[in-house]
């Protein structure tokens, strides 16, 4: 079946000549991985409970003794590895490696000559470990190319993803790739590919960017996982589009699967911000490709070693490809930290993510023995902006023309807002507004009766109520104790981060967080 696709794409391509022919240099590289568990038959009987068709992480003993725990479960469908390989210039290809030469002829063949690198994986599978190599490579390719085929760059990759791409939304050309050893084959014209299982990020409700929050039907809070498929099955209609056979019940992938290219106003290199050059800028490409693509008949990869229609690994699939994974989550507990909530001897990594109940025990159990206290300075923080709201308040009172103690003032001049100038001289307020304040004023003064009864129900009001009071209050201490201060402090973090202000801002707001006593997962949040 793939000779024949092969042959009638050749003859396609033979007819057209195509305008990105030449030899090119591969000078910058960025790539993301994403990896995605199967159904694991040896878990399919109902038995394994929420764990069916899970694939369990064991750990055993180097004794001999038998000694085999499960550490953890990753879910079919979940993403479970991402794996970023890049950015990468020149200096960084070469010190991986890596030199990819290729040359596109104009009937819309091309090769890969020898001499050429480019990284790959391999599966030990003792050790159930892959791990990446770069080997040399040769490839007889079939493409198809067009520069001026004003396809929009998806801000979005195949699984729904945001978008790396700098160029993300910009119009760009077309390629396609319908025969190659090397790469994965993808198509002009960009469509939605195809899972026979639904995929998703984040195996739980806890994982940090897996949910999005939100209301059900009936207005209530509600969670759900980012799909990175439909999770309602369709029939696939053809195989026209993505090779998947006729009638088969799959799930379309968030995101499309295709390719485009680039051939003028580029912004520098993806490689300018190779680790391996810091500071230098790379050269500036000629072409650029981007694409989108997900194992299965449409790519043509994911199929094992002996290729389609052959399940090597039993799991009644064509899909065959299996992942060493290569290590596991793990907690470091500072053991002077332990020894201080009465662990002792804590000196090695723990086994898996214990983070939630560890958060738990130390957190939970700390809130219990200091809330009376804890409520209790809440109680003195709002006491204290109560009063420093009533004398702000009274302070306008010689001004309260009604006779008040300046709670007419206040009230009235809010509501004007910046319009408003009590001297008169650059009031823009006008003479409606001017009324409609002072009959609302007039109606604060008529339900707060004084300045004191104001401020509480003010303070009372804010955003947060006590606990609000009390976080603006530490935030302003710890504001009020910057040295150099806030702003000089955010400047200087904008020209170590070359001029970006966004990122000293981000940067600042962070390190503010971290010193209010918050943890680096609630601080990511701001």
């Amino acid at each position: 079946m793939k000779r024949f696709i092969v042959i009638i794409s050749a003859l396609f391509c033979i007819s057209l000549s195509q305008d990105i022919a030449g030899s090119w240099t591969l000078t910058a590289v960025d790539v993301f991985y994403y990896n995605f568990a199967r159904p694991n038959p040896a878990t399919a009987d109902e038995a394994f409970g929420d764990n069916q068709f899970a694939t369990p992480l064991y750990i055993n003993d180097t004794y001999g003794l038998g000694a085999s725990i499960p550490l953890a479960w990753v879910p079919a469908g979940s993403m479970f590895l991402g794996v970023p390989n890049g950015p990468f210039g020149e200096a960084g290809l070469a010190a991986n490696g890596v030199n990819l030469n290729v040359t596109l002829y104009n009937d819309g063949t091309g090769i890969i000559p020898e001499g050429s690198t480019y990284p790959d994986i391999s599966l030990d599978e003792e050790a159930c470990v892959t791990t990446g190599g770069v080997l040399p490579v040769t490839d007889d390719v079939i493409y198809a190319s067009n520069k001026d085929a004003g396809l929009t760059i998806p801000t979005t990759n195949i699984v729904g993803q945001p978008s790396l791409n700098r160029y993300a939304g910009e119009i760009g050309g077309s390629m396609s790739l319908q025969q190659s050893v090397v790469f994965s084959y993808f198509p002009a014209n960009p469509i939605n590919d195809w899972s026979p299982i639904p995929l998703y990020f984040g195996a739980s409700e806890g994982d940090p960017g897996s949910v999005v929050a939100g209301v059900d039907d009936d207005g209530n809070p509600d969670t759900w996982i980012i799909p990175a498929t439909s999770f309602e099955p369709a029939l696939i209609e053809s195989t026209t589009e993505n090779g998947v056979p006729e009638g088969q019940l799959g799930y379309y992938t968030a995101g499309t699967t295709g390719g485009y290219i680039k051939t003028d106003n580029f912004d520098g290199s993806i490689g300018d911000t190779d680790p391996y050059a810091p500071g230098q800028t790379n050269v500036e490409p000629e072409l650029a490709l981007y694409w989108h693509s997900i194992d299965g008949y449409s790519a043509d990869t994911g199929f094992g070693d002996d290729g389609l229609d052959s399940d090597e690994d039993g799991d009644g699939t064509d899909w065959d490809r299996v992942f060493g994974l290569p290590a596991f989550s793990s907690t470091r507990i500072d053991a002077d930290f332990a020894a201080n909530i009465g662990f002792s001897g804590v000196e090695y990594m723990v086994a898996g993510d214990i983070t939630e109940p560890l958060r738990e025990l130390i957190y939970g159990g700390c809130i219990e023995s200091v809330a009376a206290e804890v409520s209790g300075q809440c109680g003195q923080v709002l006491a204290g902006g109560i009063a420093q709201a009533t004398a702000t308040c009274q302070s306008y009172a010689d001004m309260d023309s009604t006779g008040g103690d300046g709670l007419f003032v206040v009230l009235y001049s809010g509501c004007l807002g910046d319009c408003f100038d009590p001297t008169g001289q650059n009031d823009t307020c006008g003479d409606e507004a001017h009324a409609a304040c002072a009959g609302a004023a007039g109606q604060g003064v008529a339900m707060y009766g004084s300045c004191e009864n104001w401020a509480a129900d003010y303070m009372a009001s804010a955003p947060g109520g006590a606990a609000g009071a009390t976080v603006t209050y530490l935030a302003n201490t710890i504001v009020g104790m910057m040295d150099p201060p806030l702003y000089e402090t955010c400047l200087g973090a904008a020209a170590q981060a070359g001029g970006n202000e966004t990122l000293a801002v981000a940067a600042v707001v962070n390190e503010l967080c971290l010193r209010a006593g918050f943890e680096q997962a609630s601080c990511d949040d701001l």
